[in-house]
């Protein structure tokens, strides 16, 4: 997890986090390594995913436009690794 993520979590939910084993820490160069390997090429990526710990579970469905309002600023610029969740289509390569 990015440094403090756990410890932010613990605080804002009151409990234990553990070790979350279901979040995958793939990076994008990771994910691209991976896919050539396999004999892959992206075609097409996207990220999305804006999750702002506190606001979620403050407001409800009010923050479902707030953190997507977010996300569309977010994209495309450094802070974009905050986002959760990597789409990419991809397409063997060729020969």
């Amino acid at each position: 997890f990015l440094p403090g993520f756990i410890q932010l979590a613990r605080r804002v939910y009151n409990e234990a986090v553990i070790k979350a084993e279901h979040i995958n820490l793939l990076t994008r160069r990771k994910l691209r390594e991976q896919l050539a390997i396999a004999g892959f090429v992206p075609v097409e990526e996207w990220v999305s995913g804006m999750y702002l710990p506190g606001i979620a579970e403050a407001l409800g469905t009010r923050a479902l436009s707030i953190e997507a309002a977010f996300e569309r600023k977010i994209r495309g610029t450094r802070l974009e690794h905050a986002l959760w969740t990597q789409f990419v289509v991809a397409r063997p390569c060729a020969g």
